[in-house]
């Protein structure tokens, strides 16, 4: 039997293998119990109240807001479940609007599907609560209103703050959970060991050590991008942070290829340098050693070194966005906005959204099916393409609802109502943490029962309604497998190469114009240019979360991706720093050859990603102002140009 799987394996494509892997993920015991007791709660005390059909919409304001706290800073959880809570809570207000039929419905859920679609361009946060809004639209417009359309949300958001205290409580207790910035802190001290073991004949194994850290180090990073909801500022942190590792290993392997031992404190400065990143404190200063280098190999560790420690800074995160001019009102909404700005690719994903949520809500009102909202619920699920692969949901939600609905069944069929369920619903509801990470199918088959079980508690309809729902979900994977994937090609291939060369090149003119004399010129580049990197990412989330090759093909882009946004956004502060200064005669602005040397290695670097060829050697401006754009650059074409030849040194892979 062993034998027969091992040659499935083998010889099965790579989306089939994909579509059943169960990725390696840590358990969080901490996190199980958390949601064992955040979702049946409320159920209890509503119970015991007398009033079970509202413990229901409590349980369901706490198990959407649990299941958003995916670890990682406290700030950004907080941000996750407070986004989820107020998000679910205007759902089902809005969603009220939108019971019955006909076009006034049809209306409300295109609308919900358009703000939630754009939504999801601005963070993780923001593409989380956006995905809440449009799933309890979709469960308010099949629910019976038995009370004033405000009760519903309020006693939703009663159960998303009871999950929002016990997560806190949790962190408390268990700290910060972060595995990817562990790995990134791996990186760094597997470098201090090749450092201190110059000289050795522990050398050659050192250096291997940092190709696997480096290795391990994105495979982390890439795994948790790709279940990520969108841009977080903590991955692209991070991503940048291993993307500066790579000129920093060069400089080590250097040192440790010419076999001089080194002061032990710039090891020991590197062991900090770890304990930084996987603290998240600001940099330890600098070796004594390394701030009046001795050796060009000296000099060029202490080049990398000071590009670390820039990221670590605090103030490296808060990256001005601000007008060229002193704002005006409209300026103020343009500063917003810069966040937001959305291209072509973006639009034409939010109108394919809306197309299938509409097309299914016309549907629902055609067939008139029980419970026929699970149609919406499952389209919006599905079509959410910053949460994974619309394919691979699509068929995985499928499967796993039928391996859900036997479950269902199997508990409503042995367990009476009310408080007999109430055990069921938490196991059901602490298995989720242990799946989420693993498998989306795996996901569905413990959420299905789990839904049918907070349905069921106050309603009582018993194992019918898990037919009912495994036919609606049936119907809304076809719709969105149909409407949003087949009928687009686009959705499997992968453009990512010509679009993040057209990026290059927008960052070429926004650097051009944001120096330049013409500031509504240089207004305009930048919108441009924002347009163009939120296009890249979009493209970049929906086919991170593809199976093979698709998401092979796409991950080799990502830390490019994440330098080219650290490049627009130092752009714009720079161009401000550098206004500011001409205003008020502190300074003046960068030297035009300056400029155009920079300039010219963007579009050198455009070519080369086109032609899929290694850049030129063009030298890095050196006017001090244009630095934290040419750091930037530099790594961006490093990345283009892959490992140079020292990293094949001391038997490194």
């Amino acid at each position: 039997m062993a034998v027969e799987a091992r040659r499935f394996e083998l010889s099965a494509p790579d989306w089939i293998v994909e579509l059943v892997r169960l990725k390696p993920a840590a358990i969080s015991w901490l996190d199980v119990l958390r949601m064992a007791v955040s979702v049946p709660t409320p159920l209890a005390v509503f119970l015991a109240l007398g009033a079970p059909s509202l413990g229901t919409f409590a349980g369901m304001g706490a198990m959407a807001t649990a299941l958003a706290d995916r670890g990682g800073p406290l700030r950004f959880r907080v941000a996750r479940q407070v986004g989820v809570g107020f998000a679910g809570a205007v759902g089902l207000y809005v969603g009220h609007l939108a019971v019955g039929t006909g076009w006034a419905a049809v209306l409300v859920v295109a609308a919900a599907s358009l703000a939630s679609a754009l939504m999801s361009v601005i963070n993780a946060a923001a593409s989380t609560a956006g995905l809440q809004l449009l799933v309890y639209v979709a469960i308010a417009s099949g629910l019976p209103q038995p009370f004033a359309p405000w009760v519903i949300p309020a006693l939703y958001l009663v159960g998303a703050l009871w999950a929002l205290l016990l997560s806190a409580l949790v962190s408390l207790v268990g700290g910060v959970r972060a595995p990817e910035r562990e790995a990134v802190a791996a990186v760094y001290r597997s470098i201090a060991d090749l450092l201190a073991d110059t000289g050795t004949d522990r050398a050659v194994a050192a250096r291997q050590a940092v190709t696997d850290a480096m290795n391990a180090g994105y495979d982390a990073l890439l795994s948790v991008r790709s279940r990520s909801a969108g841009r977080s500022p903590t991955f692209r942190e991070l991503t940048a942070l291993l993307n500066a590792a790579t000129p920093v290993t060069e400089a080590a392997v250097t040192i440790a290829h010419l076999g001089k031992p080194v002061p032990a404190e710039i090891p020991a400065g590197m062991r900090a340098v770890a304990e930084a990143i996987r603290n998240d404190r600001p940099p330890p200063p600098m070796p004594e050693s390394l701030r009046h280098p001795d050796t060009y190999r000296l000099r060029a560790l202490r080049t990398g070194m000071n590009d670390v420690r820039e990221l670590l800074k605090p103030e490296h995160q808060t990256v001005p966005t601000a007008p060229l001019l002193p704002p005006s009102m409209r300026e103020r909404l343009v500063r917003w906005s810069d966040t937001i700005l959305t291209g072509p690719a973006t639009w034409l994903y939010a109108m394919r959204l809306v197309l299938c949520m509409s097309l299914a809500e016309i549907l629902r009102g055609v067939l008139h099916l029980e419970r026929s909202y699970w149609i919406l619920l499952t389209v919006a699920i599905v079509l959410k393409p910053d949460f994974g692969s619309v394919f691979a949901r699509g068929v995985q939600r499928a499967l796993g609802t039928l391996g859900g609905v036997l479950i269902g069944a199997a508990l409503l069929a042995i367990a009476p109502n009310g408080a007999w369920l109430l055990p069921f619903i938490a196991v059901a509801a602490g298995v989720l943490p242990i799946v989420m990470g693993r498998n989306y199918g795996m996901f569905a088959i413990f959420l299905t029962p789990l839904v049918s079980l907070l349905i069921d508690f106050s309603t009582h309809q018993g194992p019918s309604i898990l037919l009912t729902r495994l036919i609606d979900t049936a119907t809304g994977c076809a719709v969105a497998l149909i409407f949003g994937y087949l009928l687009w090609p686009e959705t499997w291939r992968v453009h990512l190469g010509p679009q993040v060369a057209d990026a290059v090149d927008e960052l070429a003119d926004y650097l051009r114009a944001a120096f330049g004399t013409d500031v509504g010129a240089a207004r305009r580049q930048r919108r441009r240019t924002y347009q163009t990197m939120s296009d890249v990412r979009t493209s970049l989330q929906r086919k991170l979360a593809e199976p093979p090759p698709v998401s092979t093909s796409a991950a080799a882009w990502w830390p490019m991706i994440v330098e080219l946004e650290y490049a627009v956004d130092a752009t714009t502060a720079a161009a401000i720093k550098s206004r500011d200064a001409v205003r008020t005669e502190s300074g003046r602005p960068p030297a035009a050859d300056a400029i155009n040397l920079l300039v010219a290695d963007l579009r050198d670097l455009a070519g080369a990603l086109r032609g899929r060829r290694s850049p030129d050697e063009i030298p890095s401006p050196a006017d001090e102002a244009l630095q934290p754009i040419a750091s930037r650059v530099r790594t961006a074409r490093r990345i283009a140009a892959g490992p140079e030849p020292a990293d094949r040194s001391l038997g490194a892979v």
